[in-house]
């Protein structure tokens, strides 16, 4: 009330309006923002980012970390928010150019990113050599995992792909989403007694599922 012109305090109105997940009132309090406030500090670049994509406005916020970037090439993390938001438009080749300079790390979150962005192109070489980089690390989710297997096969690297498979489904043994591609696996290298073994173990597990039948 005192200082009705300063940013500072329209920002923090927005960012308080988005912690209680209001999403489009944040959105509407920093579109009055200066640019160059903005921009001023990559902390506020990328909040402001952030609440734009979430309230349904993904170009303005892919315009807000374009600037960003081309202040500060090398933020990483900038790169990466980019690189979401253009996975979301469905613009696969705009994500690899936001994350193109981070390619040679072993940072298993641009290579997650990065191999989504492969998968959609069907670039199935280069999405196998980075989700093998993503799901090596620690933290790596069952459904990168899962990619991954999947991207060997489509490479014809049946081997491995039924090794990484049967760690998932050991895991999970009545996940007909693991089970079936395992199965598939297993049949296109003619071992055609293991493949029905899943199927059988399958079907104890979920006796209601007619995949096993199929």
């Amino acid at each position: 009330k005192q200082a009705p012109n300063v940013a500072y305090g329209r920002y923090f109105r927005a960012v308080l309006l988005a912690q209680t997940k209001d999403n489009k009132g944040a959105w509407q309090e920093m579109q009055n923002l200066p640019p160059e406030f903005v921009q001023s500090q990559p902390n506020i670049a990328m909040m402001v980012a952030r609440v734009a994509a979430a309230s349904g406005n993904a170009e303005s916020a892919g315009a807000i970390l374009t600037t960003l970037i081309s202040h500060q090439p090398a933020n990483r993390e900038a790169r990466l928010q980019l690189a979401a938001i253009r996975l979301s438009q469905n613009s696969a080749q705009a994500a690899i150019d936001a994350l193109a300079p981070l390619k040679g790390s072993n940072d298993a979150v641009v290579h997650a990113l990065l191999g989504q962005a492969y998968l959609r192109l069907m670039m199935y070489n280069e999405a196998l050599a980075s989700l093998t980089i993503a799901a090596s690390g620690p933290d790596a989710s069952d459904l990168l995992k899962r990619q991954l297997a999947l991207s060997q096969l489509r490479v014809g690297d049946a081997a491995d792909a039924i090794r990484g498979l049967r760690e998932l489904a050991g895991h999970d043994p009545g996940n007909a989403e693991l089970a079936a591609p395992l199965i598939a696996a297993l049949a296109a290298s003619s071992r055609w007694q293991e493949a029905l073994d899943v199927t059988d173990d399958l079907a104890k597990r979920v006796p209601k599922s007619p995949l096993p039948a199929f």
